[in-house]
């Protein structure tokens, strides 16, 4: 319970104006946000980590959910994003700190079509991702 008190005490980090506790928890960072591109940064940890000490699929997912609805929430500020189907394809193994970069090509009434990748330091695609989100009002 001391666990979940401490955790629970942390001050909220803003993600781009919305406060997501899943993205606080893995360590997520935000880098810079236009109406081309949002950059997010994840540094690696232990505790984000497959058994071979490659970040985990499911962080990378995760992580490209969030930054590609930031890439549709850049275009419409002030509105949420309910993720509707996201595709995934893993290129190479995420062995270190991972640069998320995302672009939102479509948004047209309720439905914005984004997609993005996660680079390594070398630049290298790792994993890239193509979702459609919802746009809910408010955030």
């Amino acid at each position: 319970m001391k666990h979940w008190q401490a955790e629970r005490a942390q001050p909220k980090q803003d993600f781009f104006g919305t406060h997501i506790p899943l993205m606080q928890h893995l360590g997520l960072q935000t880098v810079s946000s236009t109406e081309q591109e949002v950059i997010t940064f994840l540094p690696w940890q232990a505790c984000n980590a497959n058994s071979r000490a490659d970040v985990h699929g499911g962080t990378l997912m995760a992580i490209l959910d969030f930054t590609l609805s930031a890439a549709a929430r850049a275009q419409r500020p002030g509105s949420g994003m309910a993720t509707i189907d996201m595709n995934s394809q893993f290129l190479l193994p995420a062995r270190g700190d991972v640069w998320f970069k995302a672009q939102c090509l479509y948004l047209e009434g309720d439905t914005a079509y984004c997609q993005g990748g996660g680079y390594d330091e070398k630049q290298r695609l790792l994993v890239k991702a193509a979702a459609t989100f919802r746009v809910v009002r408010g955030s």
